[in-house]
């Protein structure tokens, strides 16, 4: 399904037709598929929320750079719009950094946050390795990715 948010459309799914929400938010260069067995364990207690991040998956992909700022307007804009007030979150990588600003800017939201594999800030040791995964995504698509090409010479977590 699409929602339209912060001017752009958002794709997202949700599963569960009963119990509080979960909502997931994926690493950086993923999309909603990566949480498909997480969802299968979750959706027979849960309502549960998955979407594909701006630039990422089915959703819309404006030129860049996106500010962590917009990543959680647009999350906003989305659960606003699904009528979701409170929410269990779960982020990994890139989707825990927008939990944890999301939480400071609407504070009444989320009555848990799971983070995994994040951090509240990008380290700059770091960011030329951010870079260079957005390049080869935006040059080469996302197999390259998936088969390490853009990972010589970076850490192979970000």
């Amino acid at each position: 399904m699409k929602a339209k948010t912060n001017g752009i459309e958002l794709n997202y799914e949700i599963e569960g037709e009963e119990g509080p929400w979960v909502v997931l938010s994926h690493s950086l260069a993923c999309n909603l598929r990566m949480w498909d067995e997480q969802i299968e364990m979750l959706r027979d207690r849960f309502r549960v929320l998955a979407f594909d991040t701006r630039g990422h998956g089915k959703s819309d992909a404006p030129g860049g750079p996106y500010t962590l700022d917009d990543l959680v307007e647009d999350t906003h804009g989305l659960l606003s719009g699904l009528g979701i007030g409170k929410a269990h979150w779960v982020g990994l990588s890139m989707g825990g950094m927008i939990g944890m600003l999301y939480a400071l800017k609407y504070p009444q939201t989320f009555e848990s946050l799971v983070l995994c594999d994040t951090s509240s800030r990008i380290p700059t040791e770091l960011a030329p390795a951010w870079a260079d995964r957005i390049k080869t995504a935006n040059e080469q698509g996302m197999p390259a990715l998936v088969d390490g090409r853009s990972l010589a010479g970076s850490p192979n977590r970000l």
